[in-house]
């Protein structure tokens, strides 16, 4: 016979059982095991490495957007070329 039940335990890590009368009194053979109910983070998949076919497929289908935020950052920076304050004169 086995016998399920859901059981909190407490602090002082005490269980107490009460055997049910089904049971006769007498020798027995006496099993537990313990599955705590830990609520663990649900795993994120490891991303995948693109192969490089993947990678140049997505560079195509993305290329107006990544030369855009390119250009932007060139702008950005633009004023360094174009004066001597960002270069250190020899």
């Amino acid at each position: 016979m086995t016998l399920t039940q859901t059981v909190e335990i407490p602090e002082n890590r005490w269980l107490k059982i009460k055997v049910p009368r089904e049971i006769p009194s007498g020798k027995a053979r006496f099993e537990y095991r313990i599955i705590p109910f830990v609520k663990e983070k649900p795993s994120t998949p490891a991303k995948r490495k693109l192969t490089t076919e993947e990678e140049a497929e997505h560079i195509k289908l993305n290329f107006e957007r990544i030369n855009k935020e390119a250009m932007d950052v060139f702008e950005d920076q633009k004023w360094i070329f174009e004066s001597d304050e960002g270069w250190e004169k020899e």
